[in-house]
């Protein structure tokens, strides 16, 4: 089950640049996170802040996982940020129609993010052709 929120309107920060947060309502988010818990994630995520409180998953490797991300951040590619929050992994990721214009930002639970990498990101299949707002 996905929840589709504006980041702005999870705390209601009028100064937040509007964006459509698709966030993971599985009852593994639900019991580890707050509306706070998921503003502080997105925030950190906008800062370019790719890790936080995890290893570097290419550590040893020619790029590191923040080389990588700003790489792909300058070609318009999806952007991953791996995070720990009360000792549960969370990650948050943004896909761009072009370099600059976010189209889709996601926030899940890293377990929940484990199956949409391997499975090649049926969420954003899922959600690609969605028009923001949702009539509701």
């Amino acid at each position: 089950m996905h929840e589709i929120v504006r980041e702005c309107d999870l705390l209601h920060d009028v100064d937040a640049a509007p964006h459509w947060v698709i966030t993971c309502a599985s009852g593994a988010v639900m019991k580890a996170m707050n509306v706070e818990a998921y503003d502080v994630l997105l925030r950190m995520h906008r800062a370019r802040i790719w890790l936080h409180g995890v290893e570097d998953p290419y550590e040893g490797e020619k790029c590191s996982w923040d080389e990588v991300q700003e790489q792909s951040l300058a070609l318009g590619g999806r952007v991953i940020s791996l995070f720990q929050y009360e000792g549960q992994p969370f990650v948050a990721w943004t896909v761009f129609s072009s370099p600059g214009m976010a189209s889709l930002r996601f926030l899940m639970h890293g377990i929940e993010f484990t199956y949409e990498h391997s499975q090649g990101y049926p969420a954003e299949v899922r959600f690609e052709s969605v028009e923001f707002p949702l009539a509701g």
